[in-house]
């Protein structure tokens, strides 16, 4: 009797895990809008990558660049960029951070972990790489999902925003006496 239970048991928890694990929704390489949902306002806060709580989105680049990335949506979101892509394989609780490294990813920067709004984010890729986005409601409270969101990513050469730096410095420069 025991074996059975035992077997029904693991045949529910194999036939669950599909539905818990999370994937990479798409390829945001190219820049562009990109649409996407969540089914939690704090997924990404409170570091639930299961399910549909957060989005994970790659980036492949050939060079340095500058990443700049938005949402627009009715809800804060959090932003988080990893060089690496982040396994799909997640069984069980996933030790997701949105501020630190996990799961085949090196934590490269987002906007702020400790409760501030996010939506916005600029960061210089340091290399030629793939790089995954994870994208997640940065708000607690009530509300049910799932939350639409519009992301807008713009992938710049790492030399061009170099350039437009130094171009700025000199262009200080200049104006003073």
């Amino acid at each position: 009797m025991r074996k059975l239970i035992r077997s029904v048991a693991l045949a529910a928890v194999l036939a669950l895990a599909p539905a818990a694990q999370a994937a990479i929704v798409g390829d945001v390489s190219g820049g562009g809008v990109f649409a996407g949902s969540v089914e939690t306002n704090d997924g990404w806060v409170t570091e639930q990558a299961t399910g549909d709580a957060v989005d994970f989105w790659t980036l492949t680049v050939s060079e340095s660049q500058l990443l700049e990335v938005s949402i627009d949506s009715s809800i804060d979101f959090g932003l988080s960029v990893y060089d690496g892509v982040v396994g799909d394989d997640f069984a069980g609780e996933l030790a997701f951070d949105n501020d630190g490294d996990f799961d085949g990813g090196t934590y490269l920067g987002g906007t702020p972990s400790f409760g501030a709004s996010g939506s916005e984010l600029a960061l210089l890729l340091p290399d030629a790489g793939t790089y995954t986005l994870a994208v997640g409601g940065d708000i607690g409270g009530f509300g049910i999902g799932p939350f639409s969101y519009t992301m807008t990513v713009v992938p710049e050469p790492g030399t061009l925003w170099l350039l437009g730096l130094g171009m700025s410095a000199l262009a200080l420069r200049r104006g003073r006496p």
